[in-house]
């Protein structure tokens, strides 16, 4: 005999209901119509329940549920994910590490170093003044020539002609590093003529100065304007940034400053008095040489302050000799080579055109 499971179901709740009251001590008065009534009803109950369940899907239901009485957060914000950063490059030798870029770039090449600009240089330069179209005068330029030195200084009187057709195919060729100055034979006021000053002035200049170094050349027409010239001398001269290390002044003109006794051409009081006002504003702490022509001599101070070296060619002058002035030549042509060291020392040899020295 098959039992039904419901049937058992709601005897044993009409039992479980009836023991716990009698385990309380309340008397229970069936009332038959009453119990099979209730028992009916739990039956049914059972049974609806029954057929729920077996209406189940066997696949899961998701179910969204809603939690009554719970708040939930809003205005909530996300993490920001923290990127990973790539990987560090290893660099080549030649490579250097970009932490912006991540990345190796070339190795930048280091500028070379500059060389130092040095604050002295040994050089040469020859000097020479009254320079002529003659047989001595073109041995003398060409021995100048063959001396190969940084400068050559022409002291005025360039040829002795109507212009300068022959000092320029001579003295000219030597370049940029020959400087000039004008002499009387190039003075409209003199020996020369308008077309010829014009000339000179255009092809040497005029009161002008350049730094070499540590030395200071300064070069003036003792037949032009002397005090407009003695002006800008001394303004050149109390010039801090000009001046600024110099150790040797040179004085290049064609009429001299001082000269030897018996001298063919005394200083001439205005170019006396250009002289007087360049030595009183260079310093005693600096060096300072006279660099002369017009006599057709060599001759030299004691303190080898002035040099005359009209010497060019033409023909010679007469000179003496005493304390102030030890050493006059008369007989030789040639020139004056001027040595200086790297410690800015200043030394001088009289060469003869033949490149002998005789002084």
């Amino acid at each position: 005999m098959s039992v039904d499971p419901k049937k058992t179901l709601a005897y044993a709740a009409i039992t479980i209901t009836a023991s716990l009251l009698i385990s309380l001590g309340i008397t229970i008065t069936f009332n038959y119509t009453y119990v099979n009534q209730q028992f009916t009803n739990i039956y049914n109950v059972l049974s609806n329940l029954q057929e729920q369940v077996s209406e189940i899907p066997k696949e899961p239901v998701v179910v969204n549920v809603t939690f009554p009485n719970v708040t939930q957060p809003t205005n909530v914000t996300q993490p920001i994910p923290v990127p990973v950063p790539p990987p560090k490059p290893t660099c080549d030798t030649d490579e250097v590490y970009n932490a912006t870029l991540n990345e190796c770039t070339a190795k930048p090449v280091p500028a070379p170093t500059p060389a130092p600009i040095p604050t002295a240089k040994a050089f040469t330069f020859t000097v020479v003044g009254d320079v002529y179209d003659s047989n001595a005068g073109t041995s003398v330029f060409n021995q100048i020539k063959t001396q190969n030195a940084d400068f050559d200084f022409i002291l005025g009187d360039l040829g002795y002609g109507n212009d300068l057709t022959w000092f320029k195919k001579t003295y000219g060729t030597l370049g940029d590093k020959m400087y000039c100055v004008i002499g009387n034979h190039e003075s409209d006021k003199e020996d020369g003529s308008a077309a010829i000053e014009k000339e000179s002035k255009e092809y040497c200049g005029e009161g002008y100065w350049f730094r070499y170094y540590n030395n200071l050349f300064m070069f003036f027409n003792t037949n032009g304007d002397l005090n407009t010239q003695a002006t800008k001398a001394v303004s050149t001269l109390k010039n801090a940034t000009v001046m600024k290390d110099v150790k040797n002044v040179f004085i290049l003109s064609h009429k001299p400053c001082a000269v030897a006794p018996n001298a063919h051409h005394a200083v001439e009081s205005g170019v006396k008095a250009l002289c007087d006002k360049i030595k009183a504003n260079i310093p005693s702490t600096i060096n300072s040489i006279y660099l002369q022509g017009h006599n057709h001599v060599y001759s030299q101070s004691a303190d080898k302050k002035y040099i005359t070296v009209g010497t060019g060619g033409r023909s010679h002058y007469t000179c003496g000799e005493n304390t102030a002035f030890p050493i006059c030549d008369n007989v030789h042509y040639g020139f004056v080579k001027v040595y200086v060291t790297s410690e800015s020392k200043v030394a001088s040899q009289f060469i003869d055109y033949n490149g002998k020295v005789v002084n």
